[in-house]
């Protein structure tokens, strides 16, 4: 899979570290950070999402919408084969911490305390915010404009 498959490859890694949470309904909410934070570390967990392709992000949006962040397509489309390095530092960082929660929870024996990692707070949505995201259009932008420029009339 690697290094043709890298976003799945980020994809699987992030579905590896879900599959160690613990079973039952009231964990189906916890994500890779949850389960990093609670094996390893807060700092871990921090490090990984905040890199400028977030773990959790690249396999939602690659596994329910399909896309492809590390821009696998590009080299077909474009003959550039330009390679984001910060793509490639994440997925490293994202290796090494899948494997060593692996093992960790393999030494716990499965068993170990869910602590979940504090979720940032949203900011405060403006209109222009609104706007960008596609939602919340004026009146004005709703009402239909005429193409015609107005004539006018001659004295005649």
């Amino acid at each position: 899979m690697w290094p043709d498959q890298r976003t799945a490859y980020a994809a699987f890694l992030v579905v590896a570290c879900e599959a160690l949470k613990p079973i039952g309904k009231r964990y189906d909410k916890v994500n890779v950070y949850d389960v990093v934070t609670s094996l390893l570390s807060l700092s871990e967990a921090e490090r990984l999402r905040k890199h400028s392709a977030p773990p959790q992000q690249v396999r939602s949006k690659h596994l329910h919408r399909g896309e492809l962040a590390a821009g696998e397509l590009l080299p077909i489309l474009i003959h550039d084969y330009f390679a984001d390095p910060s793509f490639d530092e994440m997925l490293g960082d994202l290796t090494r911490v899948c494997r060593v929660c692996l093992i960790e929870w393999l030494r716990c024996g499965g068993k170990y305390t869910l602590v979940r990692m504090p979720r940032p707070k949203p900011g405060p949505v403006t209109s222009s915010a609104r706007r960008a995201v596609g939602g919340g259009a004026k009146t004005s932008d709703l009402t239909p404009r005429s193409t015609r420029t107005p004539h006018k009339r001659r004295a005649g």
